[in-house]
Parts: structure tokens; sequence; C-alpha cells
């Protein structure tokens, strides 16, 4: 069974659901935090950058989160590792694929 830690309290352990299963199927659960990026809010379209070193409003290192001053949207950001497919055969007849 597959157990994930929610950003805002990371004490508390929950089960996953079907949803996180599937996004967590070819990936790997790794420990990161963001510390410098671009983000769009997805509520208004405004483009924040966030670069490390730099206090900010609109970004809470310690909890992940981003809340967006014009349009109060807020998201809980993440990392998402994910393994490449795998490469397609190549054919040794000179035939494609």
């Amino acid at each position: 069974m597959l157990w994930a830690i929610e950003p805002i309290r990371r004490s508390d352990l929950r089960t996953l659901t079907p949803v996180d299963a599937d996004y967590l199927r070819y990936g790997s659960v790794y420990f990161g935090h963001l510390h410098s990026f671009e983000i769009e809010c997805p509520g208004c379209s405004q483009v924040y950058a966030i670069r490390r070193g730099r206090r900010t409003r609109v970004f809470n290192r310690r909890r992940q989160t981003f809340r967006c001053p014009a349009c109060k949207t807020q998201l809980n950001l993440s990392i998402l590792a994910e393994a490449p497919p795998p490469a397609p055969a190549i054919r040794t007849d000179g035939a494609h694929a």
C-alpha cells in the first residue's frame, strides 16, 4: 500500500486514491523543495518569478504554497518526477518499427 503526505500538514498520512496511484505509476516518491521557478497563475494569468534567496509574499517556502495576490488563487505546489517511457525498439532488418 502506498501513502502520501499532505503538503500542508506533513505529519498526517493518508492512503492514496486511484488518481494518486495513476500519477505515481511510472514514477517514484522523492523528497524535494521548490526554490526557484516561474509560475503563471491559472486564475488570472499573471506570471510570477520566484527566486532563491529573495523574500516573496506569493510563495511560502516552508509549506510550498502559492497564493496569487491579484485573484486570491491558492495552490499547493509539489514535484512529480516520472521515468521516461521506454525507447522504441530498433529493428535490425532496416524496416521502421
